[in-house]
């Protein structure tokens, strides 16, 4: 059970849904632990059955066969809502009509990145949130 839990604290910190796949690769890899794949699908069984909810199945049908946690929820939960709270509460930093005078300041970047800098500064939501892979260019 502890390499299980190890497992799905080690992927939680990266990811907010993971596979059963990916627990038990991690809870095999688990130095400290000798452990089968079954005592690992007993585990992960337990977990979800638990009373405590350590380990939730994910409901969206996109998503069969992927586990999340119930911090990971209640984080994403609390994120959903302090965007939701802040929509629309402020000014935005420059009006539309303003944006071409920063062109020179934007004409490097990318079309992603271009799109990005002229939805921050045209908001009037308290944030934003900007999608990519690393190394991007989202800073």
């Amino acid at each position: 059970m502890e390499a299980v839990k190890y497992a799905i604290n080690h992927l939680s910190e990266r990811k907010t849904v993971f596979r059963a796949s990916e627990i038990i690769y991690e809870a095999l890899n688990d130095k400290l632990s000798y452990i089968t794949i079954n005592d690992i699908n007993h585990s992960i069984n337990s977990l979800i059955k638990d009373k405590k909810g350590e380990l939730l199945c994910a409901k969206n049908t996109n998503l069969s066969g992927y586990y999340t946690t119930r911090q990971a929820l209640e984080n994403e939960n609390y994120i959903i809502s302090l965007t939701n709270a802040g929509k629309g509460k402020f000014n935005p930093i420059i009006r539309k009509q303003e944006l071409d005078k920063y062109q020179d300041l934007i004409k490097n970047l990318n079309q992603g990145q271009r799109l990005s800098a002229e939805l921050i500064l045209k908001t009037k939501d308290q944030f934003i949130g900007i999608q990519g892979y690393a190394g991007t260019g989202k800073t």
